[in-house]
């Protein structure tokens, strides 16, 4: 009975290690290759009924691989600590959404937006962002083509139908103008 309990703990102090331990390497050298976009939870994975600590760590190191990513053009991210929402553009270029205004002249309204821990920027290469200063959805009477401005880039040709909905702007914010010049003939949306 003496060597069986002392066995047991023997176990749990071995389990307990490696679970210290891979928690520590864990955070000094993720396991997984690039960033975790947003982080499931706090702490290491309760472990089930029968489970091993390995078991439970392999099961946590494949979940996180599979949310390992940059975030693709067409998402909205913000972090929890910042009000600041960021669009990433064609390209993987980052803008900023400077208020609401402008904001709600691209979508109509805040769902969709994806939260990811500070780490993401410097992860994903983003060492500045550009601003969608005064950015609007425009097109004219006599075109189909739809337009996003902004003051810094003028504007900028939305390639195509699925390129607008994979953005997730919102066809209720195109406005009618009388004339769309100049486009820019190098930074279109695709």
């Amino acid at each position: 009975m003496n060597d069986l309990f002392r066995r047991i703990c023997m176990a749990l102090a071995v389990g307990l290690c490696l679970l210290l331990g891979a928690a520590g390497t864990a955070t000094a050298s993720p396991v997984v290759a690039g960033p975790v976009l947003v982080k499931a939870a706090d702490g290491l994975p309760a472990l089930d009924e029968g489970q091993s600590a390995a078991a439970a760590l392999n099961a946590s190191a494949s979940q996180a691989s599979t949310a390992a990513a940059c975030p693709a053009p067409g998402k909205r991210i913000k972090t929890a600590s910042d009000p600041t929402v960021y669009l990433v553009g064609p390209g993987s270029r980052l803008y900023y959404i400077p208020n609401e205004t402008v904001y709600f002249s691209l979508w109509g309204s805040w769902d969709g937006i994806a939260i990811v821990p500070n780490s993401i920027f410097a992860e994903c290469g983003w060492s500045d962002a550009y601003e969608l200063a005064n950015a609007r959805l425009v097109k004219t009477s006599a075109a189909p083509q739809v337009y996003i401005w902004d003051a810094w880039y003028g504007y900028r040709w939305i390639t195509t139908e699925t390129t607008f909905n994979k953005y997730a702007f919102s066809w209720a914010k195109v406005r009618i103008v009388g004339s769309v010049s100049p486009v820019s003939s190098n930074t279109w949306w695709q």
